[in-house]
């Protein structure tokens, strides 16, 4: 039996826990009066504001939550296996990531006029449930979009996202390996999510996404933030990036890939906790 203390320890883990799904909770309307209530008081004695409504990163608190549960208990598969809700739920905040691309991410480029003219083409690897090519295509309405991803199920909801976003006409989904990717000079923005890609793999999709641009296009990869000073936080983050089979790649250790897969001028971007430290690479 473990000791007092390491219950004790253990149980105040699982109370931050409950903290992060009460602060989750409370965008949601169905809420019953006495559970908002609790949730509310939880939130606000953890230091949380009680008033805060974002319902995207607020389904991303709820997929962390749900994929840690299912390490816990051993559900196989990774991030493959996931149920379809917590899957979509991840895909929810990239709504706000694909606004940040827009609003602050191509205008630092100096990319906007160029993305909102006929003949765009956008190249979103890993596309997963589709959530974050389908705003890009409502923020863009003239651009034309190829999602790519390995696995089928991710797909199977990106199909219905952007049929039901009214963008199909736009959007090419293809199941493939950005490794292999045989297109070349097409797409003047790739979108490389690189935190949710295996490190081995990283250097052969960077090589290919710079082939697949257009001269002068850019890539736009995503990298974890930077390295806690806090051991516990680093920890916690590897332990998520190893079960979901992705990479803990810093912005310092991307820089020579890019370089070493020939791309000619690197930018630091604004970034988010949300969108992770985002770095842009011209062809």
């Amino acid at each position: 039996m473990l000791g007092e203390y390491l219950q004790y320890e253990l149980s105040r883990l699982v109370d931050s826990a409950w903290a992060v799904a009460a602060f989750a909770a409370l965008h949601r309307d169905d809420l019953a009066p006495d559970q908002r209530a609790a949730a509310e008081q939880a939130v606000v004695l953890s230091g949380l504001p009680a008033t805060a409504r974002d319902g995207e990163f607020a389904a991303a608190l709820t997929s962390q939550l749900a994929q840690a549960a299912a390490f816990a208990a051993g559900v196989p598969g990774g991030w493959a296996g996931m149920p379809d809700d917590v899957l979509i739920a991840q895909g929810t905040a990239s709504k706000q990531v694909a606004d940040w691309i827009v609003d602050k991410v191509v205008p630092a480029l100096g990319a906007a006029e160029a993305l909102g003219r006929p003949g765009a083409a956008f190249l979103d690897i890993g596309v997963g449930t589709g959530q974050l090519t389908a705003r890009i295509a409502e923020r863009w309405p003239l651009i034309q979009i190829t999602g790519m991803d390995r696995m089928e199920r991710p797909l199977g909801i990106a199909r219905r996202v952007v049929a039901e976003a009214g963008c199909a006409d736009r959007v090419d989904l293809v199941r493939a390996d950005a490794r292999f990717l045989a297109e070349q000079s097409r797409y003047d923005l790739a979108w490389l999510p690189l935190s949710f890609m295996s490190p081995k793999v990283i250097p052969d999709v960077l090589s290919a996404a710079r082939r697949a641009l257009r001269p002068g296009g850019w890539a736009i990869a995503t990298t974890l933030m930077a390295v806690s000073e806090v051991p516990v936080v680093q920890a916690m983050s590897d332990l998520c990036t190893t079960v979901c089979e992705g990479s803990s790649l810093s912005r310092e250790e991307l820089l020579p890939l890019m370089r070493e897969a020939g791309y000619s001028r690197l930018v630091d971007l604004p970034s988010t906790p949300l969108t992770g430290v985002l770095t842009a690479a011209c062809r």
